[in-house]
């Protein structure tokens, strides 16, 4: 199933990591990715609309945890990205987040940001 012309921010402090995102969902989705570093992540949410963010977890602490959230709740799909999983827990509020390990296996990144696509639909 593809998704016409999703837009999706990938979000990560190592560009490397973004951009192989950016490669696997570019390659297996119909989508429009823009990769964003952490410090101008604010911005670009601010100045962009994205059908989901994909985010390393472990930058998401204090006004970006509530500036993801307003975007979920405004119908945002989110996906985590993380070496580890042991933050995922604190990551309270968030509905229907998948967590996608690192180093990404194509076929799993690319089904959470369908899931997340989906829920995003099903929240409209």
């Amino acid at each position: 199933m593809k998704i016409p012309e999703a837009r999706i921010l990938v979000v990560d402090p190592v560009y490397l990591v973004a951009m192989e995102a950016e490669r696997i969902l570019t390659d297996r989705l119909e989508c429009r990715v823009q990769i964003a570093m952490p410090r101008e992540c604010q911005v670009v949410l601010d100045e962009t609309s994205f059908d989901v963010v994909v985010m390393e977890g472990l930058l998401v602490k204090g006004e970006r945890h509530d500036l993801l959230m307003r975007h979920q709740l405004a119908g945002t799909g989110i996906v985590f990205t993380a070496f580890t999983n042991d933050f995922f827990d604190d990551l309270e509020g968030f509905l229907g987040v998948k967590l996608v390990s690192k180093p990404f296996d194509d076929e799993e990144l690319t089904e959470a940001v369908r899931a997340a696509l989906a829920l995003r639909l099903d929240m409209a």
